[in-house]
């Protein structure tokens, strides 16, 4: 006990103690559900109001990046992994041509007034042609005037607006589907084309079943997709300052309970991506040299390569090869398909029975 005493007075910077109320605050039951009805209320409006042009630009991000690696432009099935209250990258990717969207998450926080708000938002965007954000202009190199006139069309929109309200239902082009134990989404194995995330890869406890799912959830040639943000979410003064922590220090930083975060490092997201099947095509690195030595770093932190020390965010995609070991045959096998099936059709069929989950 004393050594970890002596430890938190070395590695613990000045915000730990605040870190650590914080911590325990949030996580009681009530004084936490409070917490949060409180900050929606007291949200600043002009926040509420760039949601959809944020989950616009994060939309196109992805999608764009795809487009320029040769990967499917205009996945049918698309999947959003973790999205919490903020569906409009998924609602997004309906509008400019998916044509269904699962979100997993793990807690309910669909709202559908607010989501037909963000929708109606979303498509003024996209008619408009507004630009993905303030150094860039729209993409009409992806989403092309034919495409957006298709996608575009009153009676299309109609459904999905629709499949808002229907949420889960028969007919519905959403899924929302809470994780409560197991794989909630093996009904769907094969049959998705792309799996996204902005800023939650970093925040799953189990990765590498993580990322084994989502292997098994994309069809052959399917990708994902994912923004992941290594920085310390409030737990230390330097924005790398947790991997400072040793795991006792950090056990307690968190009252014993699951971390907010992982603390896995970009490479080892990139070494479970490939052990789980997956080509990385895209891998762009965000550097800050800034924040702690390699001497502060926790001993299981000791052989963090210099890069990795210095990446505070990646964007990465990878793929799932069309053909894996044994060929088309084993492709399908791996997808979920049976033979003498279209895939088409046993994609439907997936579809319809996730309803249950």
């Amino acid at each position: 006990m004393k050594r970890l005493a002596v430890q938190s007075r070395q590695a613990l910077p000045t915000s730990a103690a605040r870190s650590m109320m914080r911590t325990a605050a949030s996580r009681a039951p009530a004084v936490h559900r409070l917490f949060r009805r409180v900050r929606a209320i007291l949200k600043p409006a002009s926040l509420i109001a760039d949601l959809p042009r944020y989950s616009y630009g994060v939309w196109l991000g992805h999608l764009g990046e795809a487009h320029a690696r040769g990967l499917p432009r205009e996945p049918g099935t698309v999947c959003e992994i973790g999205p919490g209250a903020t569906v409009g990258a998924g609602l997004a990717a309906l509008i400019s041509g998916a044509d269904r969207y699962v979100a997993i998450d793990g807690a309910w926080a669909w709202d559908t007034e607010r989501n037909l708000t963000m929708f109606d938002a979303l498509a003024e965007l996209f008619r408009r042609r507004a630009p993905r954000d303030s150094s860039g202009g729209f993409p009409a190199h992806v989403l092309t005037d034919e495409r957006m006139e298709r996608c575009l069309e009153p009676e299309r929109l109609r459904r999905i607006r629709e499949s808002i309200v229907r949420v889960n239902r028969d007919g519905s082009r959403i899924r929302y589907i809470v994780q409560k134990g197991g794989d909630p989404m093996r009904a769907l194995d094969g049959s998705v084309d792309m799996v996204f995330s902005q800023a939650v890869m970093e925040h799953v406890g189990e990765l590498s079943l993580a990322y084994e799912r989502m292997s098994r959830w994309l069809a052959p040639g399917g990708f994902m997709s994912h923004e992941i943000d290594f920085r310390c979410h409030l737990t230390a003064r330097d924005w790398n300052g947790h991997w400072a922590y040793s795991d006792p220090v950090w056990a307690v930083i968190h009252l014993g309970m699951d971390p907010l975060i992982n603390r896995v490092p970009c490479s080892e997201h990139i070494r479970l991506m490939r052990l789980h099947g997956f080509d990385p095509v895209v891998e762009r690195r965000r550097r800050d040299r800034s924040g702690i030595a390699r001497s502060m770093l926790a001993p299981r932190f000791r052989d963090m390569s210099a890069e990795d020390l210095a990446t505070r965010g990646v964007f990465v995609q990878a793929v799932k090869p069309r053909r894996e070991r044994g060929g088309a045959k084993a492709s399908r096998r791996d997808a979920g398909l049976r033979p003498g099936r279209s895939a088409g059709r046993q994609r439907s069929a997936a579809w319809e029975s996730a309803i249950a989950l």
